[in-house]
């Protein structure tokens, strides 16, 4: 242990003394010590590797596999994002549906995720995105008054704010993103 500790701090070291260093050599060696540092280390061809030339699984590699599959395998649990009538159906060419509610009705978010636009968007008046975890985006589009804030994380049904007022009703534009492309929210999220 005392060896392991020793070369440790002799390595620290000599990164230190590089990254002090001016010279051309220094560069070189500074360079290649920031493209190893972040360099994507690969588990799945270690632990294929492993497998093939030594059976089994090592102890530390099937915890980075587990939390990969983990991640992929959690749904999101959608929520309605308001009560009311849908008035206006998804169409190809339309970005979303509309969706009609009383007046003051709280809008609140489909699904976990983080807030990345909250303000007025062309067409749309003012407009929350939220980001979710597997790469979505619900836009609720039309609002009255917005409670969150940019960089925000909602959870589900947190108030994002309140439907507004378009074209003398109360109206949600309400939208799915899923791989850059609108999609049928109805297909993702239930509408009621």
């Amino acid at each position: 242990m005392l060896i392991q500790a020793f070369f440790a701090f002799l390595l620290l070291t000599v990164c230190y003394l590089i990254f002090q260093s001016e010279g051309t050599t220094a560069r070189q060696a500074q360079s290649f010590i920031v493209e190893v540092m972040e360099r994507d280390y690969n588990f799945e061809g270690v632990a294929k590797w492993y497998e093939q030339n030594i059976g089994g699984m090592p102890a530390i590699l099937p915890a980075f596999k587990e939390n990969r599959e983990n991640s992929r395998k959690k749904s999101i649990s959608w929520v309605s994002p308001l009560k009311g009538e849908v008035v206006q159906p998804y169409q190809k060419g339309r970005k979303g549906i509309t969706i009609r509610a009383a007046k003051g009705s709280p809008v609140v978010s489909a699904a976990e995720g983080w807030v990345v636009e909250a303000g007025p968007k062309e067409g749309l008046g003012k407009t929350v995105v939220v980001r979710h975890r597997d790469g979505d985006e619900t836009w609720y589009g039309w609002l009255g008054e917005i409670q969150v804030q940019e960089k925000d994380w909602v959870k589900p049904r947190q108030l994002l704010g309140e439907v507004g007022e378009r074209e003398g009703e109360t109206l949600l534009f309400f939208a799915v993103k899923k791989g850059g492309d609108f999609v049928d929210p109805s297909g993702v999220v239930p509408v009621e």
